[in-house]
């Protein structure tokens, strides 16, 4: 019988509408769980002008970028044939300090726009900036592609000598890049902090016209530090919280660290956890050694307590 070839076979992402919806509705979640509501002082934020005035502009809390988010979306899905339903017009700039969430959020991004048909593909590929080539084989295969998908481009190097200077080198490379991507099914996200932002927008100002929403990315309080170390000891180390711990948790965090983003924002929370289940298990193994678990079960040794993260330690 005749072979059909099918959207699939030239990598198109088909779901049914029920899993599209069921889709939506997980990516609602996510991007709702992503920073809590009841940290009003320490809300995320979104910057609501154009990112010319990205040194500059007021900011307002990050539900604000998902009322027009959702807003656009409508418009795209009333007339499927105005220009707001092309990829590049949904264009983002990510800025904020190193664990901040960017690639996180652009994750979101990008599956918030794959559920609702902007994107085909929810794919990703992420290249620096500062190594970005004018040919580049994988990001010609996604533009070429027609299923299309997000290209992430971050501004920062763990290197920063002299990253102004070669930032500005490459801006004619990205704004190049972007106007090949103005027809193709392909969605551009910069990342990075301000300062480079900034730079690059300095050197090549055009950059900024290609770009339709500014979301910035405050560093995390203790507390959803505390929520992300919790996550990640649940969802990654199958481990779980002492009671009060939490709290413990949250106090020496704030004492500890006085500037969040030099420790690296979420970065910070994973290390604790890594390092606090490193000491968990020698403690559980010394533990068995020295016969003093009176019969402990699977839970207790999984749990993590204040001695396993230096709490109080001198």
């Amino acid at each position: 019988s005749r072979m059909l070839l099918t959207p699939q076979d030239f990598g198109v992402e088909m779901q049914t509408e029920e899993e599209l919806r069921a889709a939506r509705e997980e990516v609602e979640r996510a991007v709702c769980s992503f920073w809590p509501a009841d940290d009003d002082e320490h809300a995320q934020a979104l910057i609501a002008a154009s990112p010319i005035l990205i040194a500059s502009a007021a900011m307002a809390p990050l539900r604000f970028f998902n009322t027009r988010l959702k807003q656009k979306i409508a418009t795209v899905e009333s007339d499927p044939l105005s220009a707001a339903a092309k990829p590049s017009q949904w264009n983002l700039l990510v800025t904020g300090n190193a664990g901040s969430g960017k690639l996180s959020f652009t994750q979101m991004f990008s599956q918030c726009l794959r559920t609702h048909g902007i994107l085909t593909k929810a794919s990703i590929v992420k290249r620096s900036v500062l190594r970005l080539q004018a040919k580049d084989e994988e990001i010609e295969s996604l533009l070429e592609s027609k299923s299309g998908g997000c290209l992430y481009l971050t501004l920062d190097s763990e290197d920063a000598d002299g990253q102004t200077d070669r930032l500005g080198n490459q801006a004619t490379v990205v704004h190049d890049l972007l106007l090949r991507m103005a027809n193709r099914p392909v969605v551009c996200v910069i990342g990075g902090s301000r300062a480079s932002a900034a730079h690059l927008f300095r050197s090549k100002n055009a950059i900024s016209l290609r770009l339709h929403f500014h979301v910035e990315l405050l560093d995390y309080s203790p507390s959803q530090l505390v929520r992300i170390c919790h996550t990640f000891a649940t969802e990654e180390k199958n481990c779980t919280f002492a009671a009060g711990l939490a709290e413990q948790l949250e106090k020496h965090i704030a004492d500890v660290y006085e500037d969040l983003s030099s420790a690296g924002n979420a970065k910070l929370a994973r290390a604790l956890v890594e390092k606090a289940d490193r000491v968990r298990e020698d403690r559980v193994f010394n533990s068995i050694m020295a016969e003093a678990n009176d019969g402990a079960g699977a839970d207790s040794a999984r749990e993590l307590i204040a001695d396993d993260f230096s709490i109080g330690a001198t």
